[in-house]
């Protein structure tokens, strides 16, 4: 059972923890990402692996663990990498950039 705390769901006892990887290009130019405690090797474990990372959770005990990958990013190649590290089930999320423009009056 997921006892990290969360910001938006409430409750949880273990802080994040910050990762620093090795690679600022593998987190969207972050030097450093805050991480739910229970994913936070996992996490790790895909940025050794080479594949970037935007976002993770690891959902507290309500939803799966997810991460959010970039746009170019292989989602199979993301569970892949998971399931050889991690025995849980997850959810991969391909960013998307979308345009929508306003109508003109």
């Amino acid at each position: 059972m997921c006892n990290c705390q969360s910001y938006n769901m409430g409750g949880g006892e273990v802080p994040e923890v910050v990762l620093q990887p090795q690679d600022a290009a593998l987190t969207g130019g972050r030097d450093s990402v805050c991480v739910d405690a229970c994913i936070a090797d996992a996490i790790a474990h895909l940025w050794k692996c080479g594949l970037p990372t935007l976002n993770s959770c690891c959902g507290h005990s309500k939803e799966l663990p997810s991460v959010v990958v970039p746009e170019s990013g292989d989602p199979q190649a993301y569970l892949a990498a998971l399931g050889a590290f991690d025995g849980r089930q997850w959810v991969v999320l391909r960013w998307e950039l979308v345009t929508h423009k306003s109508m003109a009056n």
